[in-house]
């Protein structure tokens, strides 16, 4: 996801060709990429969730901040070349810019599914009356888990 361009060209960079497998879900990262040119297929879960060609998005920091595995995996779609970042936590320390960058695009992240939550529960909510249009159990379960996330009902 790209906000705004950022300097990062005096960054190494890689490039690799269609296939290659750049995160893959549930394994550990290392490095953060930032794309320069090319494409990319987001898949979360067995399912693809995106492909993305946008200059400058940001792939791999919340595996490293968190310090978690990937939480989806990300494929080269067509030949891609990206900016690569051995040691995020050093580079935003020498590049306070960058850091605020990606705290924009986390909190742009956030304030996304934050609305795309609460449409998927209005539609819910809605169904409940219309028992053709239920929804499963599961799905309503996992509204409530978001809800206790947030530590209120979002509506």
């Amino acid at each position: 996801m790209s906000i705004a361009s950022i300097h990062v060209s005096d960054l190494p960079e890689v490039t690799y060709e269609k296939g290659y497998l750049l995160f893959e879900e549930g394994k550990p990262g290392k490095s953060v990429y930032v794309l320069k040119e090319g494409q990319v297929s987001i898949v979360a879960g067995g399912n693809e969730i995106c492909k993305v060609d946008d200059k400058d998005t940001i792939f791999g920091e919340i595996s490293i901040l968190l310090n978690c595995p990937a939480s989806a995996s990300v494929v080269v779609e067509q030949k891609a070349t990206f900016h690569v970042i051995e040691d995020l936590k050093a580079y935003m320390h020498e590049q306070p810019d960058f850091a605020v960058h990606v705290s924009r695009i986390l909190a742009k992240r956030v304030a996304d599914m934050n609305k795309y939550y609460v449409q998927i529960k209005q539609e819910l909510v809605k169904s409940e009356s219309n028992p053709a249009a239920r929804f499963s159990k599961k799905l309503w379960d996992l509204v409530v888990k978001v809800d206790r996330f947030w530590g209120r009902e979002v509506l």
